[in-house]
Protein backbone atom coordinates (compact mmCIF):
# COMPACT_ATOMS: atom_id res chain seq x y z
CA UNK A 1 0.00 0.00 0.00
CA UNK A 2 1.51 3.15 -0.73
CA UNK A 3 0.31 7.09 -0.30
CA UNK A 4 -1.67 6.80 -4.07
CA UNK A 5 -4.23 4.06 -2.64
CA UNK A 6 -5.11 6.70 -0.14
CA UNK A 7 -7.96 8.27 -2.21
CA UNK A 8 -9.57 4.96 -2.65
CA UNK A 9 -9.74 3.99 0.86
CA UNK A 10 -11.01 7.15 1.74
CA UNK A 11 -13.53 6.93 -0.81
CA UNK A 12 -14.56 3.32 -0.10
CA UNK A 13 -14.77 4.04 3.86
CA UNK A 14 -16.65 7.65 3.68
CA UNK A 15 -19.41 5.29 1.20
CA UNK A 16 -19.62 2.69 3.53
CA UNK A 17 -20.29 5.38 6.55
CA UNK A 18 -23.20 6.87 4.31
CA UNK A 19 -24.21 3.73 3.74
CA UNK A 20 -25.20 2.49 6.77
CA UNK A 21 -26.10 6.13 8.01
CA UNK A 22 -28.81 6.07 5.42
CA UNK A 23 -29.64 2.21 5.92
CA UNK A 24 -30.56 3.36 9.78
CA UNK A 25 -32.49 6.14 8.87
CA UNK A 26 -34.73 4.22 6.12
CA UNK A 27 -35.41 1.32 9.04
CA UNK A 28 -36.14 4.06 11.25
CA UNK A 29 -38.77 5.79 9.46
CA UNK A 30 -40.54 2.13 7.72
CA UNK A 31 -40.79 0.82 11.65
CA UNK A 32 -44.22 2.49 12.74
CA UNK A 33 -45.61 1.62 9.40
CA UNK A 34 -45.00 -2.15 10.06
CA UNK A 35 -47.76 -3.83 11.56
CA UNK A 36 -46.56 -7.45 11.93
CA UNK A 37 -45.01 -8.51 14.92
CA UNK A 38 -42.13 -10.55 12.92
CA UNK A 39 -41.92 -6.73 10.60
CA UNK A 40 -41.22 -5.01 13.50
CA UNK A 41 -38.62 -8.04 15.03
CA UNK A 42 -36.75 -8.00 11.72
CA UNK A 43 -36.24 -3.99 11.49
CA UNK A 44 -35.36 -4.22 15.17
CA UNK A 45 -33.08 -6.84 13.97
CA UNK A 46 -31.34 -4.81 11.01
CA UNK A 47 -31.22 -1.47 13.31
CA UNK A 48 -29.09 -3.67 15.88
CA UNK A 49 -26.76 -5.06 13.27
CA UNK A 50 -26.15 -1.18 11.45
CA UNK A 51 -25.18 0.00 14.60
CA UNK A 52 -23.25 -2.64 15.50
CA UNK A 53 -21.26 -2.11 12.14
CA UNK A 54 -21.06 1.26 12.60
CA UNK A 55 -19.82 1.76 16.05
CA UNK A 56 -16.44 -0.71 14.33
CA UNK A 57 -15.75 2.39 11.64
CA UNK A 58 -13.68 4.59 14.09
CA UNK A 59 -11.51 1.37 14.77
CA UNK A 60 -11.55 0.57 11.14
CA UNK A 61 -10.23 3.67 10.13
CA UNK A 62 -7.43 3.98 12.52
CA UNK A 63 -6.82 0.56 11.28
CA UNK A 64 -6.16 1.80 7.43
CA UNK A 65 -4.84 5.05 8.71
CA UNK A 66 -2.09 2.91 10.32
CA UNK A 67 -1.26 0.83 7.47
CA UNK A 68 -0.89 3.66 5.30
CA UNK A 69 1.34 5.42 7.78
CA UNK A 70 3.82 2.22 8.41
CA UNK A 71 3.37 1.00 4.59
CA UNK A 72 5.11 5.14 4.13
CA UNK A 73 7.40 4.87 6.53
CA UNK A 74 8.79 1.28 5.87
CA UNK A 75 8.75 1.65 1.67
CA UNK A 76 10.70 5.33 2.36
CA UNK A 77 13.61 3.88 5.00
CA UNK A 78 14.08 0.75 2.90
CA UNK A 79 17.25 1.25 1.08
CA UNK A 80 17.42 1.36 -2.32
CA UNK A 81 18.66 -1.12 -4.92
CA UNK A 82 20.45 -0.40 -7.38
CA UNK A 83 19.86 -1.58 -10.54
Amino acid sequence: MNIHDITTVVLIFVVSGVALGIGAQIMDSIYPSITSESGQYAINNTTLALSRVASWLPIIGIVIASAIIIGVLVSSLMPRQSA
